[in-house]
């Protein structure tokens, strides 16, 4: 944005949305929020997915094909990293008479934040807890723990690098 012209930022922040949506929405999560150049989505709320985790992994890696594809049609050099985590959260309507957002809350929804945060460009970070639900369908390279914002206990973190699909 420092270089080109606010309108021309937000026709390409407005077209990454609209990608980054429709590929959420396509597997059925729930978009959560834009957070400037980002965003936050659910999966398993508010309806329950047997196989959300799936579903979580599978749209991170269409996310970061789409977001590679809209790289080469504006020619800007978009980069987006993407954390999945898997666990308890509270999911609901949170702030104040005037003004509530459906969301979810809680140290899982942080760490997923703070893995995409410490995500390279293209990459997409797990927590064991996604492999170990994903059992032998994610493929993945383990980076080990790692210390991230806020939180004392580390992560142990992998890159997803594919998915095997099994028969719905």
């Amino acid at each position: 944005s420092e270089n080109i012209p606010p309108e021309e930022v937000i026709e390409t922040l407005n077209h990454y949305h609209s990608i980054a949506a429709e590929v959420i929405l396509a597997w059925e999560g729930t978009l959560d929020k834009f957070m400037g150049d980002g965003f936050m989505a659910i999966f398993n709320a508010p309806d329950d997915q047997h196989d959300h985790v799936h579903r979580a992994a599978d749209a991170a890696m269409a996310l970061i094909k789409a977001a590679s594809e809209v790289q080469l049609m504006h020619g800007h050099r978009l980069t987006y990293s993407v954390g999945v985590n898997v666990g308890e959260a509270i999911v609901g309507y949170i702030g104040t008479e005037r003004a509530l957002n459906f969301t979810a809350v809680g140290d899982n929804v942080n760490l997923a934040k703070r893995l995409e945060e410490y995500a390279a460009p293209g990459q997409i970070l797990i927590e064991e807890a996604v492999v170990q639900r994903l059992g032998g369908l994610a493929q993945v390279r383990p980076l080990g723990e790692i210390k991230v914002k806020g939180r004392r206990t580390p992560a142990r973190a992998y890159e997803l690098q594919g998915l095997v699909y099994p028969d719905r």
